[in-house]
């Protein structure tokens, strides 16, 4: 099932709740307000006191509703943890994401230099060569105009 339909559920779930916990209190209502009605219609000028059984039953439809509503600020809050864990979800992700991203730019630049160093150590030893065979080249022709004029 997928997730829309989960909560959607699980809202209907939580409203059937709810109605069937405030159904109850309807009816001690009703009940109450049919005694009431019954006790003001009498002719005797005094009121009956409500039973224990029924001061218990009010009792424990309060403690009841008082729990529903424990329960639905209980359910939103945990819609909302779920919601905020999803976006931080999403976010660890994306930073996952970026942080591949960096590393792959690193090996790629990584790369780069060692062959840019390589290529300067090669050239470096290149052009050594080329000066050290010039200078005996230089040498050489000099030996050779110094016999030439015969001053050695």
């Amino acid at each position: 099932m997928s997730n829309w339909q989960e909560e959607y559920l699980l809202a209907l779930g939580v409203r059937d709740a709810r109605e069937q916990a405030n159904a109850a209190i309807y009816d001690a209502y009703t009940r109450l307000a049919d005694r009431t009605s019954k006790a003001h219609s009498s002719s005797s000028p005094t009121r009956p006191a409500g039973s224990p059984a029924d001061e218990r039953e009010l009792r424990s439809c309060s403690e009841n509703e008082c729990e529903c509503a424990q329960h639905e600020q209980l359910s939103a809050e945990k819609a909302l943890l779920l919601t905020r864990v999803k976006d931080r979800d999403e976010e660890l992700r994306g930073k996952a994401k970026l942080l591949d991203n960096v590393q792959t730019e690193l090996v790629s630049l990584n790369l780069q230099f060692n062959m840019a160093e390589d290529r300067a150590k090669r050239l470096e030893a290149e052009n050594k060569e080329l000066v050290d065979r010039w200078m005996a080249r230089m040498g050489q022709e000099a030996d050779a105009m110094n016999k030439a004029s015969k001053f050695s």
